[in-house]
């Protein structure tokens, strides 16, 4: 699971009980197993009569908020916008280096969740507000960068 909780459209699911299983896969959609049992995870959850929404709320979140932490510098900064469901600049590829720091600087006119592919980092992306997320490209591959809510590709990283 990407959070602490997920929203399905009733229209997804059919009224009643129901298991939603999530399978951990890799970049090639081969399923990561440890000792040949594929890493998953299943939660249940009852989707009521349509036109109403089903949720689940597999845990709750830890109460407290903690310090937001310091931001990392980073060797690079790569900028993009999303309005109107277009990615500016248009879709392309960043190639780094490996070890090499990048920061991602995001802007949407609505609000959405970044994801980077292979190293599952995720950051809320707030409705009109830049919001940067920094890691370490300490892997070696393609990996895209999207969004969750409008599926769009906004970078691939291509790090060698």
């Amino acid at each position: 699971m990407y959070g602490p909780w997920f929203h399905l459209p009733a229209a997804q699911v059919p009224e009643g009980a129901h298991t939603l299983t999530v399978r951990l896969y890799a970049d090639d959609h081969t399923a990561w197993a440890v000792a040949g049992k594929p890493v998953e995870t299943a939660v249940q959850l009852t989707a009521g009569p349509r036109g109403q929404e089903s949720h689940s709320h597999p845990a709750p979140a830890p109460t407290g908020t903690p310090p937001p932490p310091q931001a990392p510098q980073a060797d690079r900064t790569v900028t993009l916008t999303v309005r109107d469901g277009k990615v500016s600049p248009p879709t392309g590829r960043t190639e780094l280096r490996r070890g090499e720091r990048i920061a991602l600087r995001v802007t949407s006119d609505r609000a959405d969740t970044l994801h980077v592919h292979g190293y599952d980092k995720e950051l809320a992306l707030p409705a009109g507000q830049e919001a940067t997320l920094v890691l370490t490209a300490d892997r070696t591959g393609l990996f895209e960068v999207e969004t969750h809510e409008s599926g769009l590709v906004l970078t691939q990283l291509l790090v060698r």
